[in-house]
């Protein structure tokens, strides 16, 4: 009976501190969105602030998403923390719990913060992502170039892929530019650049700020070559030949995706970026299955004056969890790295330190 006191007392604690911190950081998400990004385009377009209102509830599965790891690591530093400061944890491990068994409520609360993600992520967020960004690139911030898709395309005669992250078909722009080729010689050659236009006089590509990195194997790093403000890019096509466009990612659910990557792989296309985001639906919510082992030895082992010291190194240490993942998974996305590792990899390398700071936390 007591055990299950205890676990109530912690499972309450951990969650209500929780919920707190998702509605702080996601208001203060959407002031800062808003002050910094939109408040100039709503004035500037006379956008009524109920379609402002609307964007942003639409908006909100998203803003969730990025902000859960992070409320998830200070509702365990201040429930774990408040604990040692009050000493219940001492008398805990005083009457013969053992660390695991008194923070295993708050791996717990992780498993499920990360079922429910998945959820959001997969269901509600395609819904009304689509709606958001509906409202935001013709309402809030209308451009003159229209509405712009991503470009996947493949050109398997000369072993070249071309990704375009944003591509304007009204005035054949396009933004975040990828071109994979696969040399004679079995190396890669990846050329990244900021814009794509289509020059009609002249019938062709035209590339601005452009990193061409070329790998020679797979069991060597890329060699990138120093940046060049335009070049041309032979792609062989015009406007109207590229691939027919997809929904982007964050508008399509799991199922959707992999229903776009066999159909690419039946006509004989890669799909690096779309399998990269089919994973990154399990490995983003898995985050914070890993946040409470990154949480729970710096909330344990802090000394007097040490909770802002502790609050602030797992704060950093998460952020730089998130920031490896986002480059990580860019890099899978234009064929650097594989896929799975693109996505996983960041989650495997913080789970093995997670559990070595736990268990250093138990001694």
């Amino acid at each position: 009976m007591a055990l299950r006191l205890i676990d109530k007392y912690i499972f309450r604690r951990t969650l209500l501190t929780f919920f707190a911190a998702v509605m702080v950081l996601a208001a203060l998400y959407i002031v800062i969105d808003l002050i910094s990004d939109k408040l100039d385009n709503i004035a500037e377009n006379n956008v009524p602030w109920t379609v402002v209102g609307e964007f942003y509830v639409c908006f909100l599965p998203r803003i969730l998403i990025q902000s859960i790891p992070v409320a998830l690591l200070v509702s365990t530093l201040f429930v774990l923390g408040e604990m040692v400061r009050r000493r219940e944890l001492v008398a805990l491990r005083a009457a013969g719990l053992s660390l695991q068994r008194i923070t295993g409520v708050v791996i717990v609360v992780g498993c499920l913060v990360a079922v429910g993600t998945f959820f959001v992520s997969d269901s509600i967020a395609p819904w009304l992502g689509s709606r958001a960004n509906y409202i935001k690139e013709n309402i809030i911030d209308p451009v003159r170039e229209g509405r712009h898709h991503p470009i996947f395309y493949v050109d398997p005669d000369r072993g070249r892929t071309l990704w375009i992250a944003r591509f304007y078909p009204r005035s054949a722009r396009g933004e975040q530019v990828s071109i994979i080729e696969y040399l004679p010689d079995r190396s890669v050659s990846v050329v990244q650049a900021d814009e794509i236009r289509w020059i009609s006089e002249s019938s062709q590509w035209i590339l601005s700020n452009v990193v061409e990195c070329r790998k020679v194997s797979e069991e060597t790093f890329p060699v990138c070559g120093d940046p060049v403000e335009e070049a041309a890019a032979h792609i062989g096509v015009d406007p109207g030949q590229l691939e027919d466009p997809v929904l982007p990612t964050d508008e399509m659910t799991r199922r959707e995706i992999s229903e776009e990557i066999h159909r690419r792989h039946t006509k004989g296309h890669p799909a690096p970026n779309l399998e990269v985001a089919r994973h990154m639906r399990f490995a983003l919510p898995a985050v914070n299955l890993i946040v409470p082992f990154l949480a729970i030895p710096f909330a344990v082992r802090q000394r007097r004056g040490g909770l802002i010291l502790s609050f602030g190194l797992s704060i950093v240490l998460t952020l730089v969890f998130l920031g490896l993942i986002a480059g990580s998974s860019g890099l899978g996305r234009i064929g650097v790295i594989p896929p799975w590792l693109g996505a996983w990899g960041p989650n495997a390398l913080f789970l093995a330190g997670g559990i070595w700071f736990f268990s250093k936390a138990h001694r």
